[in-house]
């Protein structure tokens, strides 16, 4: 998309004057920016415009990725030691990246980005930039459609791009319920198909878990909700493979499609029968005893077991040696995105809440 930009820009920049307020005269892919006066290296920026009367405009596209803490300080710290703005090009559901308050960001649509260029006298230009606007304003459409309270089912969402723009924002509303949590917007390895992981801490340090994910499945057709006990942020001991599969041992009894249903009903989620669609059962397979006292062979580990979860699992989803999780279909046909994210904010409270009943030693 930055590549689009910066291709109209070289055929007719003074579109730009109403975005930025002049026309530029260079138009820079990948610049590395630097604070003036310190020298200090910021990082590359997507596009700068420059102009011949010293005018600069940062411009930053995001599309499918998220803007991180450090990337933002880096750019307000470019922003205010050049008197530049910077702004932010992205889907209509990003505006919420920018805060209002920030003099030194500013946020566009794309689609209206692109809508600049229709009266462009280059006739290819124009053509480029309206199919470009066209496609951006219907993912808007769709990206808005399942956002609202009321809003259209997730079944709605079938192109992978969409599904990874959704799930970002969704990650986001999580983090607004408790700032304590961590939310990853992420794909799968090799399929591409975008997940939503969110975490709440179950000790001060943050580095024991309990996780509630939702997954997408192969041609978008369908996703499933997962949810157990996550210490991946813990180095794989035996002692913490041992304490992350007796927790969720203590919590099969919670991890179950029932359990949940009856907990959502009580703590006032609609219809969670219908959200909820069938159990997948996990079943084991090998010793995964001989796993929580080795590991599994690796290259540091040469006397651990030799295979992977594929080969070797306990009765639970997950990934390597300290994530363990229950699995449960959802009918994406009776829940919108607002849904979405209550069903991972009260699957995120229900596991704390199982996990202190266990009486689990807070580290």
């Amino acid at each position: 998309m930055s590549n689009l930009l910066q291709e109209l820009s070289e055929l007719d920049p003074a579109p730009w004057r109403r975005l930025v307020g002049f026309a530029p005269t260079r138009v820079l892919r990948e610049q590395r920016l630097h604070a003036a006066g310190s020298g200090r290296s910021l990082g590359n920026a997507d596009v700068l415009l420059e102009g011949d009367g010293g005018q600069r405009a940062l411009i930053e596209v995001k599309l499918g990725h998220v803007l991180s803490d450090d990337q933002r300080t880096r750019y307000t710290e470019w922003a205010t030691s050049h008197d530049s703005p910077v702004f932010l090009l992205g889907l209509s559901t990003d505006r919420a990246l920018v805060p209002e308050a920030d003099p030194n960001w500013q946020f566009q649509a794309l689609a209206d980005v692109f809508r600049q260029w229709h009266d462009s006298s280059e006739e290819f230009t124009a053509q480029l930039a309206d199919r470009c606007a066209a496609t951006l304003a219907h993912w808007d459409a769709a990206l808005t459609g399942v956002l609202g309270s009321d809003g259209e089912a997730l079944s709605t969402i079938r192109e992978r791009f969409l599904g990874q723009a959704l799930t970002r924002r969704v990650g986001a509303l999580v983090l607004e319920r408790d700032p304590a949590r961590v939310t990853r917007p992420s794909v799968t390895s090799g399929g591409g198909l975008p997940i939503i992981q969110a975490w709440a801490p179950l000790d001060v340090q943050g580095w024991r878990h309990v996780i509630a994910e939702m997954r997408w499945w192969k041609d978008m057709a369908g996703a499933e909700l997962r949810f157990g006990v996550d210490y991946s942020d813990l180095p794989s001991t035996a002692a913490h493979r041992r304490e992350a599969f007796d927790l969720a041992t203590r919590l099969m009894s919670k991890m179950s499609r029932a359990a949940l249903e009856a907990h959502l009903k009580s703590s006032g989620f609609p219809d969670p029968a219908q959200a909820l669609g069938r159990h997948v059962p996990a079943k084991a397979r090998g010793d995964w005893d001989a796993v929580i006292e080795r590991g599994f062979r690796t290259k540091d580990n040469p006397g651990g077991v030799e295979g992977n979860r594929r080969s070797t699992r306990p009765p639970f989803a997950g990934d390597g040696t300290l994530r363990f999780e229950a699995v449960i279909a959802l009918n994406l046909d009776r829940i919108n995105a607002v849904d979405l994210t209550n069903l991972l904010d009260a699957t995120l409270k229900y596991l704390v809440e199982g996990a202190l009943d266990t009486n689990l030693e807070r580290h």
